[in-house]
């Protein structure tokens, strides 16, 4: 009795981690996949644009 319990709160630990895992990679993807974009199109902006100018 003793070695499921232990395996079924693992079971739930790892249910938990994994959750926590994928909201965490998903608000990262929103907040930081936009800003990436922005990066790159100011430093493209900045490429294309004539250094004399």
């Amino acid at each position: 009795m003793e070695n499921h319990t232990t395996l079924w709160q693992a079971g739930w630990g790892l249910a938990l981690y994994l959750t926590v895992i994928l909201v965490v990679c998903g608000f990262l993807s929103h907040l930081i996949l936009p800003a990436l974009c922005r990066c790159v199109k100011g430093i493209a902006l900045v490429l294309h644009t004539p250094a004399d100018s």
